[in-house]
This record gives C-alpha cells, structure tokens and sequence, in this order.
C-alpha cells in the first residue's frame, strides 16, 4: 500500500556525512552540556570560516514555460574571497575578510587579535576540525587570554551554530546588485542580527 498522491511532496534532501561518528558527537555534546552547566550558555563563541566565489550568480530565473533560461558569468577566474568570523547567541563577531583561502598563522592572529579582543570572559570557542586549526595553537591562545576551547566531532558542520551564517551571507550576496563588496554585504549582514 503506497502514499496517495496528495500526501507526498518533493523535498530537498538533508545530506549528512557518511563519515560521521556517533559516538563522538554524543561525547562532544555531553562535553557541551558540561561546560554549559559550568560556565552558562551566554558565552559560547561558533567559528568558522568560509570562501565566497568572485561573482555570486544566480542559479533560477523565471521564464515561460517550456522556455529555457540563460545568464552570464564570468570565465576569468580571480582571486576568491574568505570570511572568518564567530557568532555568540545573536552576536556575529570579528569578521574578517581576506583574499585566498585561511592557513594556520592567519587563524592564529585573528583569534589572538580581533576575536579575543571581542569576547567576554571565560568564553568556550568551538572550532571545527579543518587541518589548518591547530588545537595546540589554539588551546594556548584561549587558555593565555582566559578561554576555553572545544573542537566539533568530525565531519558535524550541523553541531556549529554559525554554519547557517555562511549560507545566508552567500544567499544575500546572490541577491546583491551586482558589483556590491562583500564587506557590504557582511556588515548589512551584522546589523541585521543586532
């Protein structure tokens, strides 16, 4: 006995990792749940960074039906663009935008320079796991400014609360004029969550 027709949809589908291990996730949430039983939740600082393509395009179009739709974009590749930046509950902070992709000595800077300069403290940072964190690196810097630092499981972008930043930047920035800085778009971005 299948669905009638009426109760079914076409939905996008929710991709997760295959790779993901459940039994680090629980572990990293029950770490969380400590530290907010200990400290609170008001200082829980999201990070991440993210890439932005030179040209956000738009993928639809509206056209009749049975009539194809065309745009244009650029074949020149130029330098993309990199946001790295932390969000605390409604709080997006330090962000930074920078040319080529994020390394390990420019993550270290920014959290020594422009994030902890930003936070309150005894705040709890949670990283993910990309190879250019350096966890020893990253302990120290916290640790030498009084903060704490968690590092997601593997593979659980879900678990980080700035993730849906990234992709509402990247919507907004598809939407833009064209022509409208990133920076633009990423400061309106900051204002609209105050």
């Amino acid at each position: 006995m299948g669905l009638a027709p009426a109760e079914t949809d076409t939905q996008k589908k929710t991709l997760k990792y295959k790779e993901r291990d459940p039994e680090k996730r629980i572990a990293f949430l029950r770490e969380l749940r400590g530290v907010i039983a200990q400290r609170g939740a008001d200082n829980i600082v999201y990070i991440d960074e993210s890439g932005f393509e030179p040209d956000g395009c738009r993928c639809y179009g509206w056209s009749p039906r049975g009539y194809e739709v065309h745009g244009d974009h650029s074949g020149h590749r130029r330098p993309r663009q990199s946001l790295i930046a932390a969000r605390r509950g409604k709080d997006f902070l330090a962000p930074m935008i920078f040319s080529g992709t994020a390394d390990t000595a420019l993550v270290n800077r920014w959290t020594r320079h422009m994030l902890c300069q930003e936070l309150r403290p005894g705040s709890t940072l949670i990283w993910d796991n990309a190879a250019f964190h350096n966890k020893k690196d990253l302990q120290a810097i916290a640790r030498d400014c009084g903060h704490h630092v968690l590092f997601l499981p593997p593979y659980s972008p879900d678990l980080s609360r700035i993730e849906p930043d990234f992709a509402n930047i990247k919507k907004r920035r598809q939407y833009a004029p064209p022509g409208t800085p990133l920076a633009d778009i990423v400061k309106c971005y900051g204002n609209y969550l105050e």
